[in-house]
């Protein structure tokens, strides 16, 4: 008899057992594989969209050749000081006035503190969201790895070729930043301005823009939208008032000019 009031006690007991130390943890483990599931189904969806875009950019770009050799041509990835040297020999020669001076030196630019990058699969989770879980991936500016050098120019001539040199300079189709200019008087050797003869001077800033690796295109902002944003480059066609052909080998002439 005192067995069987034992019974129900002992039952209960082995009950609590087996719930705290065997189903429960069994549920928090389903719960952790919903969460994860929930998670990846998500991250799948983003994933699938970003490739649609990058499909429908790369169509657009297709479409649009002139924009992007000009883009290619105003931004260069490399140093290219020789076309810069061409460029200002070509514009003053289209000014009428003559290079009498050159200098090119390399700029050291301050690198910019940039966020660190969280790709989906890196993301915090967000719980107690309608639906579930919501994988958070902050979106972040990322900023060319952006390279410079300076060149410092002066020519020689009139008032009104200088002034078409400098504004042929400002609308060339190279980007640049023109940092001082000035016109000034020339002055022979005995100290006697020469007349009708004037100098300009023209330091401006060459930056380019050297391929930087991305570990991950889920957080770069253009990859997020489908479409591409021409206006930016509408205005760069408008701007761009010189274009100054490329720097070509010229095929004529002899190989050796001393030979007869």
């Amino acid at each position: 008899m005192r067995l069987k009031i034992l019974v129900v006690p002992f039952s209960i007991l082995v009950s609590l057992i087996l719930v705290i130390g065997y189903i429960k943890p069994d549920i928090t483990v389903l719960q952790d594989k919903r969460v994860l599931l929930e998670t990846k189904k998500e991250q799948s969806t983003w994933i699938a969209t970003l490739l649609g875009n990058v499909d429908t950019l790369t169509s657009s770009l297709n479409g649009q050749p002139e924009s992007e050799s000009l883009v290619k041509t105003y931004l260069p990835k490399t140093m290219d000081q020789d076309r810069t040297i061409d460029m200002f020999n070509y514009l003053a020669s289209q000014s009428g006035v003559f290079v009498s001076d050159m200098n090119m030196k390399e700029v050291v630019l301050e690198s910019v503190r940039e966020d660190a990058i969280l790709t989906p699969a890196q993301a915090p989770l967000v719980t107690g969201v309608e639906g579930g879980v919501t994988p958070v991936a902050p979106v972040v500016s990322l900023k060319p790895k952006v390279q410079a050098y300076m060149a410092e120019v002066e020519v020689k001539g009139s008032y009104e070729g200088i002034k078409g040199f400098f504004d042929r300079v400002s609308h060339m189709n190279r980007y640049h930043k023109i940092l001082t200019f000035s016109i000034g008087t020339e002055k022979d050797d005995s100290g006697e301005e020469t007349a009708g003869v004037l100098t300009g001077s023209l330091q401006s800033r060459f930056d380019y823009f050297p391929l930087q690796p991305v570990e991950s295109a889920l957080n770069v902002p253009i990859f997020l939208r489908g479409t591409v944003d021409s206006s930016q480059v509408a205005s760069l066609l408008s701007w761009v008032s010189y274009t100054v052909p490329p720097l070509m080998q010229s095929g004529t002439g002899r190989t050796n000019p001393f030979q007869p």
